[in-house]
C-alpha cells in the first residue's frame, strides 16, 4: 500500500514533476473549454522530456472530462 504524503517537500523530485505537468494539462483544457487562448506547444515544450508522453496522456484526460461537462461556470470578464 502506498503512504499517503501530504508534506510537498516530502516528495520525491519525479513526482513534484508529474504534479506540475498534471497541473498544465489541466490549465489547457480548462482554458479551451472556456475559449481562452492557450499555446500547448509553448507549455508543452516546457515539460521535461521524460514526462512528454505523461503530459499528453493527461491532457487527453482532461479533455475527455471536459467533453462530459455540459455549461461552464466560469465567466470572462
Amino acid at each position: 500500500m502506498k503512504k499517503i504524503v501530504f508534506n510537498i517537500s516530502d516528495i520525491s523530485s519525479l513526482e513534484k514533476e508529474k504534479i506540475v505537468s498534471d497541473l498544465e494539462a489541466a490549465s489547457i483544457a480548462f482554458r479551451e473549454r472556456n475559449k481562452i487562448s492557450v499555446s500547448i506547444a509553448e507549455l508543452a515544450s516546457k515539460q521535461p522530456r521524460h514526462l512528454l508522453s505523461y503530459f499528453y496522456k493527461q491532457l487527453d484526460y482532461y479533455r475527455s472530462i471536459s467533453k462530459k461537462i455540459k455549461k461552464s461556470f466560469y465567466k470572462i470578464i
